[in-house]
């Protein structure tokens, strides 16, 4: 077991107009750039993006059976089984995987970001939803992960930094993520005041102290 780690896996994160479509690319990350190989490969999977320094894992099925010994530094990297534990695909055959809370660390932070396909616009309602899957190795859960929207791109430098914005959507604070045998679904409406929200972040926005 890790016991300096938790980790949440984030699969299909719909941003949509009622009646209209998906405005999030990729949303359940089955667009690849190529098979993860090794831990903190984000970039393999298209239309995504790393905030801040820290490294979020890229889980697919295109992952090989493990074949060597497994460790942090070389972790698998397979869907369903890896080295975090065994999690199906919610849909498809990947999801990505961050840090929310490392007992060693309390302010690191992963988190994922990707430009919407067209800006909000002013005085519509949209309905902001994603799933999440506590890991297997976790020994710790939490309830604080939620998402962000905004014109620009929101970004800081270190790994151990939290992105100080404060969430439109996030998930009740009474609402411990401890599920790790399903997808459990964060979601919620906002309505855009002045518009032109064009990128959407994921991630705890929210150190241990508060």
């Amino acid at each position: 077991m890790n016991d300096c780690k938790s980790v949440l896996s984030l699969i299909l994160l719909p941003l949509m107009v009622q009646g209209q479509q998906n405005l999030v690319p990729n949303y359940s990350f089955e667009e690849m750039i190529s098979c993860p190989t090794m831990a903190g490969q984000w970039w393999n999977t298209n239309h995504w993006m790393n905030p801040n320094d820290a490294s979020p894992d890229y889980f697919h099925t295109c992952n090989p059976p493990i074949h060597v010994p497994i460790d942090n530094y070389f972790p698998h990297l397979g869907v369903p089984a890896n080295t975090f534990g065994y999690q199906e695909a919610r849909t498809g055959e990947a999801y990505m995987g961050t840090y929310l809370f490392h007992r060693n660390n309390p302010d690191k932070g992963e988190y994922i970001q990707v430009g919407l396909t067209e800006s909000l616009m002013a005085g519509v309602r949209y309905l902001v939803g994603f799933h999440v899957s506590l890991a297997d190795d976790s020994n710790y859960a939490l309830s604080t992960i939620g998402a962000f929207l905004s014109e620009e791109q929101i970004s800081a430098e270190g790994y151990t930094r939290f992105l100080q914005y404060q969430p439109q959507i996030e998930n009740p604070s009474g609402n411990t993520l401890t599920d790790k045998e399903n997808w459990v679904l964060i979601q919620d409406t906002v309505t855009s005041r002045f518009g032109g929200e064009r990128f959407l972040t994921i991630g705890n926005f929210r150190t241990d102290l508060e």
